[in-house]
């Protein structure tokens, strides 16, 4: 999945496992900030906090950091993690889930790009996320062999719906190594040299 190495489904759920063990003792705020670019470590970190029973707050690191402070204030997160912080439990032991005793209803909290004023926060339910997963392999089938290029910020919905339509239907997830906004062309002869359709 990832632009430097390949990780399969057994690997990227024991990183989560991991990642998702170091959660359980939050006090207060059940919001996670989660700070990456699209990548393997992104997705680990995603599905850690929704398996720790935590709601997700999707922080692109390209914003303004003020644009991030003022998100993490509002959303009441007590804890952001970082690449590198996602990346240090990519290896290790062998991890079971954790089992929380409590759930949040959201499983993310999407902040608007705030064309018309202010940002607004916009919570995002498990079922909805399901739905919408749903309705994209209805509209757009992923067949078997298909790969689903990773490269739209994870704060951004119809990023968010991709990576999980993938996940949830076992297709590879291929990530994009430039900047989040590219060439169309380079995007274009990325996509026919990993055989992305």
């Amino acid at each position: 999945m990832a632009a430097e190495r390949d990780w399969s489904y057994a690997e990227l759920d024991q990183w989560s496992n991991r990642l998702a063990g170091q959660l359980p003792g939050l006090s207060g705020s059940r919001v996670v900030g989660l700070q990456a670019r699209p990548g393997a470590a992104a997705v680990a970190g995603w599905l850690a906090i929704l398996k720790a029973g935590a709601t997700v707050l999707p922080l692109d690191p390209a914003l303004p950091e003020a644009r991030r402070r003022q998100m993490v204030s509002e959303a009441g997160c007590t804890l952001v993690w970082d690449e590198p912080e996602l990346a240090s439990a990519s290896a290790g032991e062998r991890a079971d889930a954790p089992q929380p005793e409590h759930r949040e209803p959201a499983a993310y909290l999407l902040y608007t790009s705030g064309s018309q004023g202010v940002p607004l926060g916009v919570l995002g339910s498990h079922p909805a996320t399901l739905h919408r997963c749903q309705a994209l392999q209805r509209l757009f089938p992923l067949e078997p062999g298909e790969r689903v290029l990773l490269r739209t910020s994870i704060g951004f919905i119809d990023g968010l719906s991709e990576w999980f339509s993938a996940l949830s239907h076992g297709a590879p997830l291929v990530e994009y190594p430039a900047p989040p906004l590219p060439d169309p062309d380079r995007v274009l002869d990325f996509r026919s040299v990993r055989q992305i359709d």
